[in-house]
């Protein structure tokens, strides 16, 4: 195999785990990374005694031994439920009779059950054209108004009407996949399917230092293999040569422009992100770039001077008096007894939604709202911290695939460029297993110019974005 030179933009996990395959496989490689850490989402904060990960990054069996490669000591595996928090009750998920039975008055279980049925016989032929018909059509009107209506606007800042169906139908598949789809959309479906005696606890692995020891030791490997990780590097220019090829990256550094070559480039970076850096791509191209958005996340951790709260390591808020629609306890306090725990509330805002940006009221409002759930005091809060992750979610507005198929046709036809990852491919879903298993697919198409057809560039042959 011919030493081929590769630059990737972006050094999330997406870019560093494809940069650790191609060094491993004696490319030359450069990563540029526009923050001064690697990371991306996978950052861990400390908080008191415990390391906090920006969002609950856990990790399944089946992919255990890739990232124990990069790890000097073993995952710790965990054993917890999920839940969803309903009227002031912790419900456990997967949601058997049992369960809804415990968080749910039994006038509100049979009224939920009688309107599955009436959907199910007399309303569920209809295609649906947005996520408020999907989950009115899988799970009743009345489930909708419970568990559905208001969580969504929390994670997209837009009403159930104007989101894709695609916004549920992706996690639902994420969820199979993993064989725990009955945690969070199939709500109802729980009810009629599962037996009694048949739940069990998720079986997961974390990281005991963290997410960020991850991506970190993952940029080690790749400088210790001759590759190169610029922090502070922001892609100013993408340069294409007439229209087909990229013939390089221009990147402010240190307060200097340089210029990055190689054979191929990859991009993780948000997709509108990498088509506004193509300076001369057409202006169609670039005007449906614009209208792809991403949500913002705000991730609000508190201390707490009190043991493990619950067996739950995250529980969804579907009401709207929750600001939050996420609370994960911090997985290190499921491995080992302590007299202390941390939360982190997860909060949704932007895009260009000033009044939504997070701050000490945002905080404050997030204490009080726990303090109500959990039955805690103020004097039990020791440590708050906030942190913010733009990019988180991408926005599934109705229509969008259209824009997107637009963004993908016009990435199709380069020959030496790939848009890779979460915040590359626009996905909602798109996670480090995932991650893991699609990049053979791109180191297929940079080692034997095969498989682009497949899926790079965007559109497969069953026409879905991957």
């Amino acid at each position: 195999m011919s030493i081929k030179s590769v630059v990737i933009l972006g050094g999330g996990f997406a870019g560093l785990w494809l940069a650790c395959r191609l060094v491993e496989q004696g490319c030359q490689v450069e990563v540029l990374e526009k923050e001064p850490m690697v990371g991306g989402l996978m950052q861990s904060v400390q908080c008191d005694d415990f390391r906090l990960d920006l969002g609950p990054h856990i990790y399944f069996d089946s992919h255990r031994h890739h990232y124990e490669r990069f790890l000097p000591e073993p995952l710790q595996r965990i054993r917890v439920y999920y839940g969803f928090g309903f009227r002031g009750r912790q419900i456990r998920s997967p949601l058997s009779p049992r369960n809804l039975l415990t968080g749910m008055s039994l006038s509100d279980v049979l009224r939920v059950t009688a309107s599955l049925g009436w959907t199910r016989l007399f309303d569920s032929r209809r295609v649906p054209v947005n996520v408020e018909e999907w989950c009115t059509a899988k799970y009743g009107r009345l489930a909708y108004r419970f568990f559905f209506r208001h969580y969504i606007p929390k994670v997209t800042g837009l009403p159930p009407h104007r989101v894709s169906p695609d916004w549920a139908t992706e996690r639902e598949r994420f969820y199979q996949q993993h064989n725990i789809w009955k945690k969070s959309l199939a709500l109802l479906g729980s009810l009629l399917r599962r037996k009694e005696g048949e739940e069990s606890r998720l079986t997961l692995y974390y990281s005991p230092k963290g997410a960020q020891h991850i991506t970190d030791n993952l940029c080690r490997f790749i400088e210790k293999k001759g590759g190169r990780v610029r922090r502070d590097a922001l892609v100013k220019d993408v340069l294409l040569d007439k229209g087909r090829r990229v013939s390089g990256v221009v990147f402010s550094h240190k307060g200097k422009d340089h210029k990055a070559k190689g054979d191929y480039y990859i991009s993780t970076i948000p997709l509108p992100g990498l088509i506004k850096a193509m300076i001369s791509a057409p202006g169609s191209v670039r005007g449906a770039a614009n209208r792809l958005r991403f949500r913002d996340l705000s991730c609000h951790f508190h201390g707490l001077r009190r043991p493990c709260l619950m067996d739950k390591m995250q529980i969804y808020f579907p009401e709207k008096k929750y600001l939050f629609k996420r609370v994960y306890e911090d997985p290190s306090v499921h491995m080992t007894p302590t007299d202390r725990t941390a939360l982190c509330s997860e909060v949704c805002y932007g895009p260009g939604q000033e009044e939504d940006l997070p701050g000490p009221e945002q905080n404050s409002l997030v204490q009080q709202q726990l303090s109500s759930f959990y039955h805690l005091y103020p004097e039990e809060f020791t440590t708050s911290l906030s942190l913010n992750a733009p990019f988180a979610y991408a926005i599934y507005e109705t229509g969008y695939l259209e824009h997107l198929k637009g963004v993908a046709a016009f990435l199709y036809g380069m020959d030496n460029l790939v848009s890779f990852g979460r915040s590359g491919l626009f996905r909602y879903n798109f996670l480090t297993d995932r991650i893991i298993d699609a990049s053979e697919a791109v180191l297929a198409f940079i080692h034997s110019e095969q498989g682009k057809s497949e899926w790079l560039g965007g559109i497969n042959p069953k026409g879905d974005f991957l």
